[in-house]
């Protein structure tokens, strides 16, 4: 059996607690995510998949200990290093423009790995791989602004910048909304082939 990379135990989460305005968004949520795995998690909307998913790098932080292991880090315990944690777990938000921060789409492919120390010929490789791997070539985008993109050239690029930071853990959350049924198609086909050279 493969090593347990995600555990999830009765996971609770309000928002505003103690306000009026509360409002629950986790409550006994379980997970267990395996290396090597897929998993999707199935719900409509308000049902609470963001808000689990961001527990999983350290955006959100669990009340109790034990909750939340990822990688085999307690993400509650104050000794959690979260920069680290990150760097294993590449999230890809909702909405693309949410991390979508250069001016330029191979500027803002290339931040992750610059945070990393790469640079020079290395950094832009890593940057062709990501761009071309989600099926954005390279020439054609590196010097596009990112705000000119379509929505699912967004959402490539904001891809693109995750994978550029060589993840152990991809998480998407709503890899689809908004896109038509071909973008939707896309993805779901660029996600087989991330699968086949993992």
């Amino acid at each position: 059996m493969s090593e347990e990379i995600v555990s999830v135990q009765g996971l609770d989460h309000t928002y505003l607690a103690g306000t009026p305005l509360a409002t629950a968004a986790l409550r006994g949520a379980e997970l267990c995510v395996r290396r090597g795995e897929v998993a999707a998690l199935v719900g409509p909307s308000g049902a609470g998949k963001s808000t689990l998913v961001h527990f999983l790098n350290g955006l959100l932080r669990p009340a109790a200990r034990r909750q939340v292991v990822v990688f085999g880090q307690d993400t509650a315990e104050p000794s959690c290093d979260l920069v680290a944690l990150r760097r294993r777990v590449g999230l890809v938000f909702q909405y693309p423009h949410q991390q979508l921060f250069e001016r330029y789409v191979g500027d803002d492919v290339a931040y992750g790995p610059r945070q990393l120390g790469l640079a020079g010929e290395e950094l832009r490789e890593r940057v062709r791989w990501a761009m071309e791997i989600v099926g954005l070539d390279f020439e054609s985008f590196v010097d596009r602004h990112t705000f000119s993109l379509s929505g699912g050239e967004m959402r490539r690029a904001a891809l693109a910048g995750v994978l550029a930071m060589r993840p152990e853990l991809l998480i998407l959350d709503e890899s689809t909304v908004g896109l038509d049924p071909r973008g939707r198609r896309e993805v779901h086909a660029l996600l087989r082939r991330l699968r086949r050279e993992e």
